[in-house]
């Protein structure tokens, strides 16, 4: 019973990947002075301009 609460209650490792990602998206967000909250809200509904908003811009120039 204490494994689950060590690991977030995950019990595969493709739930551990899960996992990461939200928390990432959650540091982020909190990061960059977003709500996160509302922002995994709009990852949910509208992922396109979610992308837009944490992104960090591409250079035009390559190489």
């Amino acid at each position: 019973m204490g494994m689950r609460k060590i690991t977030f209650g995950n019990r595969s490792d493709n739930g551990v990947a899960n996992h990461q990602v939200l928390m990432s998206i959650i540091q982020t967000a909190s990061i960059q002075k977003l709500n996160p909250l509302t922002i995994l809200l709009q990852l949910f509904t509208h992922p396109e301009t979610v992308a837009a908003t944490l992104l960090p811009p591409l250079s035009s120039s390559m190489g």
